[in-house]
């Protein structure tokens, strides 16, 4: 470092200046460390609250995947049926 009056001069100031904002710095780092973490809480609730919406949803679509087979396997009865039907009723 240099040895002149003026960079001690300027060395001084800065270390009374670092002490005198040291108690604005530290309020406003725990500021933005609790907002962070009150940031971070309602994130991890988001996705909580996203991963059970997608789950219910997911089950709600196999529900519906499960009824429209079992639906098809009855309709096709029914056409087979029917289609049997109109052969007996056509000798």
């Amino acid at each position: 470092m240099a040895k002149s009056i003026r960079s001690k001069w300027k060395r001084k100031m800065r270390a009374i200046k670092r002490k005198k904002n040291e108690v604005k710095e530290l309020a406003r780092l725990k500021k933005t460390v609790g907002s962070s973490k009150q940031d971070a809480s309602c994130m991890i609730q988001d996705v909580i609250m996203n991963d059970l919406v997608v789950g219910n949803l997911l089950f709600i679509i196999i529900i519906l995947v499960l009824v429209h087979q079992m639906f098809m396997v009855v309709w096709n009865k029914i056409l087979q049926h029917a289609v049997y039907d109109k052969c007996l009723c056509a000798l």
